[in-house]
């Protein structure tokens, strides 16, 4: 992470990780024909990963070489648990691990205060899905942070919603950020770097690759975040535990009542949601899953 690294140094030069082991380009090749199903980073932008990565002419990114190694983690993962073949099995959970390790080494080498970009953005959330899931919130919560000040910085928490695929894939990372950024936040006792009154986009995910009783549900879930916020801000913020037990209780009681309204809002979403992963057995869900557990 930054604090480990001299603060001039550049991730683009990639500090040596072009020489770390990588999984084999035929098995790669193979994850990506079979991949189907993708909720945060798509297809297409995990193929152009594995190109700059496999046929790199030059220094490819750490940003590109987090991004790679992260998703194919989980997507060699699913092959192994999904494996009746127990050699199959062992070779896929090694792949796995192979990854990991490099999604390791290169979290260990990414530095937060470089420019900001959306290839970052993505790299950041994705390394704090996994410090989320290894129990390390406070790294999630750095690498959360530096994506929440890389929109504030470009303004995409205020962009004008339009209908093309950079936008989309904008505003999707945008609400992403958002959840974590929520949930940690009253996870850890800290208040939130984004703040409500400065986003001017409509509460809403409409990401066209994500199917659509997926998109309802996640809308409810933003409605859900705002909600975390405000319980961060109103129970356990200084200034509330400085109000009297009466008015925390009133406040409590409040929260209670908007999350019971989200919670009877979220059943016919949810239902949706619930049927078509039922119905749906393509391959790629498992990193899918890991984001929903997160979230």
């Amino acid at each position: 992470m930054a604090d480990r690294m001299p603060p001039n140094r550049r991730e683009t030069q990639n500090d040596g990780i072009r020489d770390l082991a990588m999984p084999p380009l035929q098995s790669v090749l193979m994850i990506l024909r079979e991949l189907k199903v993708t909720l945060f980073i798509s297809k297409d932008r995990l193929i152009d990963c594995c190109r700059e990565i496999y046929f790199a002419v030059d220094n490819f990114s750490l940003p590109t070489f987090l991004i790679a190694n992260a998703t194919l983690r989980y997507l060699f993962q699913e092959k192994a648990q999904a494996s009746q073949d127990p050699l199959s099995r062992e070779e896929y959970r090694k792949l796995s691990q192979l990854c990991r390790d490099n999604l390791e080494t290169a979290m260990n080498k990414f530095n937060v205060l470089a420019p900001p970009s959306l290839e970052k953005v993505e790299a950041f959330i994705l390394g704090a899905i996994y410090a989320i899931e290894v129990s390390q919130p406070m790294v999630a919560w750095q690498l959360v942070s530096a994506a929440a000040g890389t929109f504030q910085t470009l303004g995409w928490h205020q962009l004008v919603p339009k209908m093309d695929s950079a936008t989309d894939r904008k505003i999707a990372l945008f609400w992403f950020t958002y959840l974590l950024d929520k949930g940690l936040s009253l996870r850890l006792g800290r208040p939130a770097v984004i703040h409500d009154d400065e986003i001017t986009l409509p509460e809403r995910f409409d990401k066209a690759d994500v199917p659509g009783g997926w998109r309802d549900l996640l809308t409810q879930w933003i409605r859900h975040s705002r909600l975390v916020g405000r319980a961060y801000q109103d129970l356990y913020s200084p200034s509330a535990l400085r109000k009297s037990a009466q008015e925390r209780g009133e406040r409590a009681r409040n929260l209670m009542a908007s999350l019971k309204r989200i919670m009877d809002d979220s059943l016919i979403p949810l239902g949706k949601a619930h049927l078509m992963e039922r119905n749906t057995v393509d391959f790629g869900s498992a990193l899918n899953r890991m984001i929903k557990t997160v979230l």
